[in-house]
């Protein structure tokens, strides 16, 4: 975290030396300044149980390919992100073992998706999506997720 390497881009070759490395839960990659996350970006990375992503300039529309792999996956933070994260109705639908998401200042556009980005998400404990400019929200947003604290 919180070096300059010049990784703009995760695609799915960037992790790909690391597949067979199932002692890794946390990849830490706070401040690398991220613009693009590629479809299956972390889908060598099987056994991440967290993925830390704030600080960064993700700007982009997650489509759910992006985290496509990502089958243990229990926290992701892509806080911090200059509002410039759309979501889609199925952003999240790769990542159902998801337990805490934190997209605080990252968002922009609308949550007036249905159905709602969440959805997918049934395990969700804590959603943050604080400090974000949303203009509208669906009154559906959160059902179903009935583990949120």
């Amino acid at each position: 975290s919180w070096s300059s390497t010049g990784l703009k881009t995760v695609t799915n070759k960037t992790f790909a030396a690391l597949q067979e490395s199932p002692l890794l839960q946390t990849l830490n990659l706070t401040a690398m300044g991220i613009n693009k996350l590629a479809p299956r970006a972390f889908s060598s990375l099987g056994n991440l149980t967290t993925l830390l992503l704030s600080y960064n300039f993700i700007s982009q529309q997650l489509n759910g390919d992006e985290l496509e792999g990502l089958s243990n996956i229990k926290e992701i933070d892509m806080s911090m992100n200059q509002q410039s994260i759309s979501l889609t109705n199925t952003s999240f639908i790769n990542v159902p073992t998801l337990r805490i998401l934190k997209l605080g200042r990252a968002l922009k556009g609308t949550l007036d998706l249905k159905p709602s980005p969440f959805t997918p998400l049934v395990n969700l404990t804590i959603l943050d999506i604080s400090n974000n400019n949303i203009a509208n929200l669906n009154a559906g947003l959160l059902t179903g997720l009935h583990h949120l604290k």
